[in-house]
């Protein structure tokens, strides 16, 4: 074999180990809903989902959230946002909307509601109320089944081929 085929040869493996590790990623995405149906927020309420208030750089986890009997008003304890619900905050390692399945930290981010509300409604720790009409967006976090589903085609493709 000559120098120039061994050459080429590492220079192929190498190009089809940076693109498998480049792909089989789990990425998720962020889906707005609508800020005025107090059933999709009592249904996110009941599935069990972490709530963070976002008040312009400001960030609060909201607990013991509760409606209001006229589905009016929502009522919470805001407290700092854990270790674990601040990934989203980065959009994920290296703002990639990535994370790791088996990593309960960066999993988390799958169970979060953002609550975004506009800053002259001023938002402090401790026991908190808002009009629902006052929020300006929800955005709840999903799995991106479509782009962590391309990811791992091409990883599997290059996986093939290496």
């Amino acid at each position: 074999m000559t120098p120039q085929v061994k050459i080429n040869n590492r220079l192929l493996a190498t190009f089809v180990i940076m693109l498998m590790l480049a792909s089989c990623h789990n990425y998720y995405k962020v889906n707005q809903l609508p800020t005025s149906k107090a059933a999709t927020i009592d249904s996110l309420m009941h599935s069990e989902r972490h709530f963070i208030l976002h008040n312009g750089s400001a960030s609060f986890h909201m607990k013991n959230v509760v409606l209001s009997a006229g589905q009016k008003t929502m009522a919470c304890i805001l407290d700092t946002v854990s270790f674990y619900h601040q990934m989203y905050l980065a959009n994920g390692p290296n703002g990639k909307m990535k994370y790791k399945k088996n990593d309960p930290v960066q999993s988390a981010v799958l169970n979060e509601v953002h609550v975004h509300i506009p800053l002259y409604y001023p938002a402090v720790a401790g026991p908190y109320k808002i009009q629902l009409s006052q929020i300006k967006n929800i955005e709840v976090i999903e799995k991106d089944k479509k782009r962590t589903a391309d990811s791992y085609i091409i990883g599997a493709i290059f996986y093939t081929i290496g």
